[in-house]
């Protein structure tokens, strides 16, 4: 049977000479202690973005650079987090199209009107959190 991902960090990290602590494997990967912690206990999964930056910081321990090298730079991550949000916010901004103010108009009576108003205002403020206006 092969080794899972976290038996594979712990015998990597711990292979290393002078040893590393999970601290400092932690702090290279960008990742929390605890996070090294559960993989090697195998108590959590992992993303594949998780195990890349892990991978990446054990090859560099390995390798003898013993410092961190961004795998993606603040301001490239920035925007790229900004790009996704903006998407997500059309795509819910989309949904609203099934509840146009012309047919389903604001304030009415009804049970559906007042229905249609609260998934209205559910998708617009969804929208701005999706932003990040709201946080």
């Amino acid at each position: 049977m092969s080794e899972s991902f976290g038996e594979e960090v712990n015998r990597r990290r711990r292979a290393l000479d002078p040893k590393v602590g999970q601290e400092a494997l932690a702090s290279l990967a960008d990742v929390s202690r605890n996070t090294i912690s559960n993989l090697e206990r195998g108590a959590v999964d992992h993303t594949k973005f998780t195990e890349l930056r892990i991978r990446k910081a054990l090859d560099q321990l390995e390798n003898g650079s013993g410092r961190p090298l961004p795998l993606v730079s603040k301001d490239i991550k920035f925007a790229i987090e900004e790009r996704t949000r903006d998407e997500i916010a059309r795509q819910i901004e989309a949904q609203l199209n099934a509840y146009p103010e012309s047919v389903f108009p604001e304030g009415s009576d009804s049970p559906e009107g007042r229905y249609i108003a609260a998934m209205r205002h559910a998708y617009r403020t969804a929208a701005r959190i999706a932003r990040g206006e709201d946080e």
